[in-house]
């Protein structure tokens, strides 16, 4: 579900590069519901605290985003898919690494 919430976010944000799907409405609104989501599966007890902040990272990149939105909007693609590609292993590093088990089990 948070893999979900988390790619789908490039959506919402590759959109900000057009014209007329250029408003940050949409993308704030999304992101408001997938905090609302995982904080959710998190009260529920199905995902753990450094699980759920892993969302954070799109939160990062949308700010980034924000911030940078004139580069953003004007860049080669190529520029895009670099961005987004290490946003995503960032987040997909930290994911993985927040469900390991806190000790492995030793070989008998």
């Amino acid at each position: 579900m948070l893999n979900t919430l988390f790619f789908a976010s490039a959506v919402f944000t590759i959109k900000l590069r057009k014209v007329k799907t250029s408003s940050l409405t949409g993308s704030l609104v999304y992101h408001s519901i997938a905090i609302a989501i995982a904080a959710t599966l998190y009260l529920l007890g199905w995902l753990s605290l450094l699980t759920a902040l892993t969302l954070a990272v799109a939160l990062l990149k949308l700010a980034v985003i924000v911030l940078l939105r004139d580069w953003y909007c004007n860049c080669r693609f190529e520029y895009i898919a670099r961005f987004e590609t290490y946003f995503a292993l960032t987040y997909t590093a930290l994911a993985c690494l927040t469900v390991l088990p806190e000790y492995l089990p030793v070989p008998t």
